[in-house]
């Protein structure tokens, strides 16, 4: 197998790299599939994201290709996006990286796709020398839960009513970076 693929269900081959500017409507067309298949493991909604006009999904794809601020990881099978992970740098906490939108296609999950893609963000993360990187996550979403920290992200404490579903808690995890 090359470096960076990943065989998974059916054969499949997923190359996990970064979002190019070209890949924008591919990438809201991820998204949106996303929310509308799992919308209780998003802060955000389906309705919220189909009104973003496609100009701003064309900013976003720019903005997250290149540079220290904005990534996002894609897996890309044969020219189709069968997941994504997504980080960015807070201006309250330059040092620190956010770490949003981890999915993976149904059909894809159960062979480390999913891990790969953090550990796509997580490099993002150290080699912009953030010292930390930090996420929420749904604490019924045990699967991610276990993905999490088995990367070795641990728990602050904190906790927040999901956005999107204020009947559902999220936990903040956050990962250590060496700098």
């Amino acid at each position: 197998m090359v470096p960076g693929e990943h065989r998974g269900y059916g054969g499949l081959v997923a190359v996990v790299r970064r979002v190019r500017a070209d890949d924008a409507e591919a990438l809201r067309a991820l998204r949106l599939t996303a929310l509308s298949s799992d919308p209780d493991a998003f802060g955000s909604t389906y309705e919220r994201e189909t009104a973003k006009p496609a100009e701003k999904w064309v900013v976003r794809a720019e903005s997250a290709s290149d540079g220290p601020d904005e990534f996002i990881a894609v897996a890309d099978a044969d020219g189709r996006l069968v997941g994504m992970a997504g980080g960015y740098r807070p201006d309250e906490a330059p040092e620190d990286r956010i770490f949003w939108g981890l999915w993976v296609a149904p059909e894809t999950r159960g062979h480390g796709l999913g891990a790969r893609l953090v550990r796509a963000v997580a490099t993002w993360a150290e080699q912009a020398n953030a010292e930390r990187l930090t996420l929420w996550v749904v604490t019924t979403n045990t699967p991610a839960v276990s993905l999490y920290r088995g990367l070795g992200f641990v728990e602050t404490g904190r906790t927040q009513a999901l956005p999107s579903n204020p009947d559902l808690t999220e936990i903040e995890l956050t990962l250590p970076l060496a700098s």
